[in-house]
């Protein structure tokens, strides 16, 4: 048989409540950054934005979710655990095949399946276009009786596992630190609500060991909520949805009416077909719909409280590995590197997006040093006119390294920009970014073609990848500003009799191949 539930919400009385023990849970890290999916919904910058949600999904699941900005995460992940009819527990992301069916460029399908053949459970993600909500889509096919099937959420609010609460609140799950709440609600309700301290006393280890109890409350530790689906344990197929709706204001309250899931899906879906119907699409491409999954992805990566703040990743490298850590605020993959906004903004550009390519640039003016200095023993380095080696949203400073390649591709793409627009554009242009572009040709020309950190942030010297970024931003300069100066001196970095790149650089007695290479 199958089950279509709506909104509903059942109160489930326990004889049984009580603060979860085990506080305050085993040190928290993050998920996989092996990410088949990100979302958010799609936003024009011509109106304060409405929803302020992204989401990732790996091995199976919903990974880590950002909110109210791009570089801030809230959860960790959110699973299903089944339990049989003879107590045999089933844990989703690391006991099912994994598959992802792409349903369009901007929604995918996780189908999970149990090994035994038993049941199988499909997700589909995506926010609302006017609320910061995520909805999760669910379906479970049922194949035997006796199933029971449980969410389990795992928050990190506020970019860490560490000072998270969570409560048990008219049949929901709130949690929350400070400021920043979530609620977790089911369109069908939940039999049985809990909380806990992971690793102790959360759904799974009680799960683990017999039935759910109902724990009411779990504070300042790192906490997950479990709520047991409201559907009967019978073969059937089952359809419900999940709501996790977030707010950063303790004074106002959660949306209370009624969510209707598939108009919202439509509306999500709907906006990004509008925004993939402005993109050029080259000649020679004949997947449209890989194209335009390309440009999703590309695009969910901006914030929207910045313009143009446009991260690495939605994601934290080795993140099953990286504990959280008191005092620290890890930034993983989701901050802003000038190298990887270069590369983003300029397949934007030429996608036809260009917006937002000047977005980006605003927001790197914006970051550009105006002070400081770098300290490489008895060469003391000014910071005017460079970039920083990455961000925060809000532009303040996360790792300070002196990367020259970072100083160059600022210029690069005002110049992709500059020849992209018409000449009134131009002009305009040239008056905008010029104080931004004369700082760091200037910074380029005095101390390059030395960095600090070479593309892979981790040597001193010349390299022949940050040579060729600066070398290029000075040639670009010159035919823009008409300094030629700066022209000059990449003309002897490059051909400069026995003082040039090649001998800088190139080896004739290296350990690999023939010996001879840069």
């Amino acid at each position: 048989m199958k089950y279509l539930f709506v909104l509903s919400f059942f109160i489930i009385h326990s004889s049984f409540a009580a603060p979860a023990p085990g506080y305050p849970g085993i040190t928290p890290t993050w998920s996989s950054a092996k990410k088949v999916q990100v979302g958010t919904s799609v936003h024009d910058f011509k109106q304060n934005p409405e929803s302020l949600v992204w989401y990732s999904m790996a091995t199976g699941i919903l990974t880590e979710t950002y909110f109210p900005t791009i570089d801030k995460a809230q959860i960790k992940d959110s699973q299903f655990l089944v339990k049989t009819s003879n107590g045999e527990l089933i844990d989703e992301k690391k006991s099912m095949i994994h598959t992802v069916v792409v349903e369009s460029p901007q929604l995918v399908t996780l189908i999970n399946k149990d090994k035994k053949s038993r049941f199988q459970i499909a997700h589909t993600f995506y926010t609302s276009t006017n609320k910061s909500v995520l909805f999760e889509k669910v379906t479970v096919k049922a194949l035997v009786d006796g199933l029971d099937f449980f969410v389990l959420t795992n928050t990190a609010l506020n970019n860490s596992g560490l000072h998270d609460s969570a409560i048990t609140k008219n049949n929901q799950i709130e949690f929350y630190e400070n400021e920043t709440r979530l609620r977790l609600s089911s369109s069908v309700g939940f039999k049985k609500v809990s909380v806990g301290y992971v690793g102790k006393s959360d759904g799974y280890q009680q799960l683990m060991h017999g039935p759910l109890r109902h724990y009411s409350e779990a504070v300042d530790g790192n906490v997950a909520g479990t709520g047991q689906i409201n559907i009967p344990n019978l073969a059937g197929e089952y359809t419900f949805y999940l709501a996790y709706e977030f707010n950063d204001n303790k004074e106002e309250n959660f949306y209370f009416g009624d969510f209707q899931f598939e108009l919202e899906k439509k509306q999500f879906t709907r906006e990004w077909d509008e925004y993939f119907s402005t993109l050029k699409i080259p000649d020679n491409v004949e997947d449209h719909s890989l194209y335009y999954r390309s440009m999703y992805v590309l695009r969910v990566h901006e914030d929207k409280l910045n313009p143009g703040a446009m991260i690495a990743s939605l994601s934290v490298p080795w993140g099953e590995e990286v504990q959280h850590t008191e005092g620290i605020n890890y930034g993983g993959y989701h901050l802003i590197w000038p190298r990887d906004l270069f590369h983003v903004s300029l397949a934007a550009l030429y996608s036809g997006d260009r917006d937002v390519a000047l977005r980006a640039l605003r927001y790197l003016k914006r970051i550009q040093y105006k002070k400081g200095q770098w300290n490489y023993g008895e060469r003391l380095i000014s910071k005017l006119g460079a970039f920083p080696q990455n961000v925060w949203t809000d532009g303040k400073e996360y790792w300070g390294g002196l990367q020259l390649d970072q100083v160059a591709y600022p210029v690069q793409l005002f110049y992709h920009v500059y020849m992209k627009s018409n000449k009134d554009e131009q002009k305009k242009l040239k008056e905008e970014f010029k104080q931004m572009n004369v700082l760091a040709l200037d910074f380029i020309q005095r101390y390059g073609p030395w960095t600090g950190q070479e593309r892979w942030e981790e040597n001193f010297g010349i390299s022949p990848s940050s040579f060729s970024a600066a070398a290029l931003a000075l040639i670009l300069g010159t035919e823009v500003y008409q300094n030629k100066d700066w022209k000059n001196t990449a003309m002897k970095w490059l051909h400069r009799p026995g003082d040039n790149i090649h001998n800088w650089t190139f080896t004739e007695n290296g350990v690999y191949g023939d010996g001879e290479y840069y």
